[in-house]
Formats: C-alpha cells, sequence, structure tokens
C-alpha cells in the first residue's frame, strides 16, 4: 500500500500563447485567449484606466490559477492536499519571478487552498491587442470610492446599504465575475438597468475545464477579490470591502467539514496576505475592511430590514443557495435547496431578525419528522434525496458544532483562530477573543432558537445532534 503523502496528487498546467503539439500527455495544457479569457475592459474604463502589462499579466495568472485549481482533482481518501505547478508567460517576467511576490503569492494561495504552489514564469512573445476607451458618460470622480466584491446575495446587498447609510459620500463601486457577462462595452453597461439600484461591473471570466472538474474551487476568492483591489488600485481607491457576516467569514476555519483544510475564503488572514501581494506588484496599499466580521448574519438581517422594511422585495432578489442549481428547482423554476450551509444559515437568520420568509425551498417543512416529508408542494422525492440528506446532516453538524463552541471560550482552537486574526486592524489576541466569543455566543442563541421552532422531533434537529 502507498503511504499517505501531505501532498498526493501532483499536477502540472501549462498556459501558452498559441496550439503547440509538443505537449507532454501529463500536462494540462491551456491556451491564452482561447481556454483562458479574462476581460477587464469594463473595470478599466470604469476606473478611466488602461489596461498595462501588468493588467495582461494579472488577468493571465488568474485564468491559470482558476484552470489549475479546476483542473487537477482531490484524492480524498489519501489526503487533502495537491502539490501544484503552473506554468505562465508574462510582459513582466522580473516582476512576477521576483522572491517579492513569488512568496506572497504562493502564501496567499496555500493559505487559502491548503495546496502547495508552485510558479514558473516565462517571457510572454505576443503583445495583446490593446482596446481603447471608447469615452465616458461621467467625469472623473472626486468623490471617495470603496470597491466591493458583490455576489448578489443578501450579505452584499445588506453591507452595500448599511455603508451607503453611514457614509453617504462615498461611491461605493461593486465588482463581480461573470463566464456569460453582458454587456461588454462601456456604452452598453451604462445604457443597463440597475435594479435596486445597484450597477455591478462584470468581469467575464471564461476558463477552460474538464468536464468532471475538481468541485472545491478554494481559489475562487482569489480570483474575485484579486479583480475587485486591483480595480481599487487602478482608481487610486485604498478600501476594499468584504460584505461576509462572521458565520461565513470564521466558521470554515473554526469548523473545517471532515478532512478538509480550513475554509477561509473571506478570513482576514487571506485578505492581508493579498495586501501583501499587491504591495509588491503595484507599490500601493488596498485596505480590506470586514464590518461583518463579529456579527451574525441574523444582526445584519435585523439591521437591513430597519433600513429598508420591505424585506420580501430583497428576499426576492437575493438568493443564498450554494447547491448545484441543475438539482434545486420546483416545477421548472429555480428554488433554493433548503438544506445547504447557506440555506439553512439564512432561515435561521430570517427567525432572528423577525422576517417573514417568502423564500421557496426545495425542502421546505422545517418542521417535518423526514427530509423526505419536508418536499415543496406535491411532496415527490427527488431522485437525489441521498446527496442533499448528506449535505443537509453536513449543514446541521456543522451549525451546530459552530454553537457548541460558544461553551468553550479556552479550547486551543478557540485562542488559535484570535491569535491568527490579531492582523485585522492589528488588535490584540485578548480584545480578538473577546469579540470572537461575542460572535460565537450570538450564534449559539440564533441557532438554539431555531431548534426549537422547528421542533424537538423535526430533521433539521434531529440532524444537528446525530
Amino acid at each position: 500500500m502507498r503511504p499517505v503523502s501531505a501532498y498526493p496528487v501532483e499536477g502540472t498546467v501549462h498556459v501558452i500563447e498559441r496550439p503547440s503539439a509538443r505537449c507532454d500527455a501529463n500536462v494540462h495544457v491551456v491556451q491564452l485567449g482561447n481556454g483562458i479569457q479574462v476581460d477587464s475592459n469594463l473595470l478599466n474604463e470604469y476606473c478611466f484606466s488602461a489596461p498595462t502589462d501588468l493588467t495582461h499579466d494579472l488577468m493571465a495568472i488568474i485564468g491559470g490559477i482558476r484552470c489549475a485549481d479546476r483542473s487537477i482533482g482531490r484524492r480524498y481518501s489519501e489526503g487533502w492536499g495537491r502539490r501544484i505547478s503552473l506554468k505562465v508567460p508574462v510582459m513582466d517576467k522580473a516582476l512576477w519571478s521576483s522572491k517579492k511576490v513569488v512568496g506572497a503569492l504562493t502564501d496567499c494561495l496555500e493559505f487559502l487552498t491548503g495546496d502547495e504552489w508552485r510558479f514558473d514564469f516565462t517571457r510572454r512573445m505576443s503583445r495583446p491587442n490593446q482596446i481603447g476607451q471608447e469615452g465616458h458618460v461621467v467625469t472623473p470622480p472626486t468623490l471617495e470610492r470603496v470597491f466591493m466584491p458583490y455576489s448578489h446575495g443578501l450579505d452584499s446587498y445588506a453591507q452595500l446599504k448599511l455603508l451607503q447609510q453611514k457614509e453617504p459620500g462615498v461611491e461605493v463601486v461593486c465588482v463581480f465575475t461573470d463566464a456569460a457577462a453582458n454587456p461588454k462595452s462601456w456604452k452598453q453597461f451604462c445604457r443597463r438597468k440597475s435594479p435596486g439600484g445597484v450597477k455591478p461591473i462584470p468581469v467575464p471570466v471564461t476558463v477552460a475545464e474538464p468536464h468532471h472538474s475538481e468541485p472545491t474551487f478554494r481559489s475562487r476568492s482569489f480570483m474575485y477579490y484579486m479583480l475587485t483591489a486591483y480595480g481599487a488600485v487602478l482608481a487610486k481607491a485604498g478600501r476594499v470591502l468584504i460584505p461576509e457576516n462572521g458565520q461565513g467569514s470564521l466558521g470554515g476555519s473554526l469548523v473545517p467539514l471532515g478532512s478538509e483544510a480550513k475554509h477561509r475564503s473571506c478570513h482576514p488572514g487571506f485578505t492581508m496576505r493579498l495586501t501583501q501581494l499587491l504591495r509588491h506588484l503595484t507599490g500601493r496599499t488596498v485596505q480590506f475592511e470586514h464590518p461583518g466580521l463579529f456579527q451574525t448574519k441574523g444582526q445584519v438581517m435585523a439591521a437591513l430590514a430597519a433600513l429598508e422594511p420591505d424585506s420580501d422585495r430583497w428576499l426576492r432578489e437575493h438568493w443564498s443557495c450554494s447547491h448545484d442549481q441543475r438539482h434545486s428547482h420546483h416545477e421548472g423554476a429555480r428554488v433554493h435547496c433548503g438544506v445547504c450551509g447557506n440555506c439553512l444559515l439564512r432561515r435561521c437568520s430570517e427567525l432572528f431578525a423577525g422576517i417573514a420568509d417568502v423564500t421557496q425551498y426545495k425542502f421546505s417543512n422545517l418542521h417535518a419528522s423526514t427530509l423526505e416529508q419536508s418536499v415543496l408542494g406535491s411532496g415527490e422525492v427527488p431522485k437525489e434525496i441521498k446527496g442533499f440528506r448528506d449535505l443537509a446532516g453536513n449543514s446541521a453538524r456543522s451549525m451546530e458544532r459552530m454553537a457548541q463552541l460558544a461553551g468553550q471560550p479556552d479550547s486551543s482552537r478557540i485562542w488559535s483562530e484570535a491569535a491568527a486574526l490579531t492582523c485585522y486592524e492589528g488588535q490584540t489576541v485578548k480584545s480578538m477573543h473577546a469579540q470572537l466569543m461575542g460572535m460565537l455566543q450570538q450564534h449559539e442563541t440564533e441557532w438554539r432558537s431555531f431548534l426549537t421552532a422547528c421542533g424537538e422531533h423535526s430533521w433539521v434537529t434531529q440532524l444537528a445532534r446525530g
């Protein structure tokens, strides 16, 4: 039997400029402009900046990282980690090959994904086509700008509205990535309607991935946050707001699932490393802010409801479900699954905030004694019921395990997490511990109330205590 290794999987991805017949069979090859297309033109237009060599390099590297993360599968039975080698052609080889940049880039990705990353940068031979600006409908802004990675979810919308109330003189620039993002021109973007007063800037990202791609995709937030922060650099703005609540930001680090590495996609430790990388690349400092870091989603939703009492509208307009939408539908319409971690957190938070839930869930009845009995409408049990049951069990147990941490203030897990958070605004471990415990105790209060409302014999309570 082969011994278990910290990195049981090794994989290599080469990003190339033009098709080549000289490819190693063990190397995944993807072509710039064909297999990898990351178009930052709208973002550049919005920030009154023409694409530079750094822009083109950054888009190529972002695409290469996503391709590698999705193409090299994990072997869960042997271990979580992978050793990933990525070769990318860049315009400024000296910059990207420098010890500071390589060190900051690998540190950032390894903290985020739990893998070992190795980079080989080669000199790019062809220059990308330069697309000129089409002209703007506004003049360069004089207002302070805050950039935000905008997922269209409840937390994004809530933190946007709360910031606008708190700082009415600040322009909030929302950025999102989309494989089919439209419009692709500045004029089309300006004509586009903005529901809810939000007009996020799309960054089209298309990357060739295998049919059965690696589902964990831990590098997603690197792509998402880097594009947003780079927009802040272009606009000479120093602030990026991360809208995630405390359970989402810290829960995956405090309560990892099974043998998985800690999930730290919104963790201040990750954004601190991203700040360091951007400083080495651009010479500018971007400050990442986490306004909901020590608040529960319930507290955030309650604050939004106080600001905008028409909760029916924003509940219908903003999504939470993280489950594969191919399996979350009812009578042909897209619905929330109701059992993934995001759905359970949403339902728990609505109860705390005193909000009537108008959201449609595939598994809607929280009081049913079995998951099968909770199915929406006709009650037809989906053929994927085993997968949904596993998903619901993992979600409920994770919520329960996080609630139990509220009674363990002296545990090494809590203190080590508090120490890791000292990078956030340079606060002391003791201060971080107190704020972390406050969030955990609030989570416990909300979760216990939710289980009580569901009932002692409900499927939610049974799974949480199973």
